[in-house]
């Protein structure tokens, strides 16, 4: 049997208190886009550079190991969440 897996680099929406995500309307879609491809891609093992980006320990130490289904959609969907966090607090600062 063999299995898909994906190695994702960081993809924290992490920057200077000064960035503005809103004011970079271009990079933002890509960003998205980025983030779309990545939930669409078939992805069995995740590996992040971060553990616990991808919920690593605690799928080491399940009986299926580090293999997870929707563990693609589930970083992608994390990551869609802290940037959004990130877009409110701009529209609020």
């Amino acid at each position: 049997m063999s299995l898909s897996l994906l190695i994702a680099d960081s993809l924290s929406p992490v920057s200077s208190d000064s960035y503005r995500f809103s004011q970079h309307l271009s990079y933002l879609k890509a960003y998205r886009a980025g983030l779309d491809k990545l939930a669409a891609l078939d992805c069995q093992i995740l590996l992040t550079p971060h553990p616990s980006a991808s919920d690593m320990r605690t799928r080491l130490q399940s009986s299926t190991g580090l293999t997870d289904a929707n563990g693609c959609v589930m970083y992608s969907q994390a990551v869609k969440q802290r940037l959004q966090k990130r877009l409110t607090e701009e529209t609020v600062q």
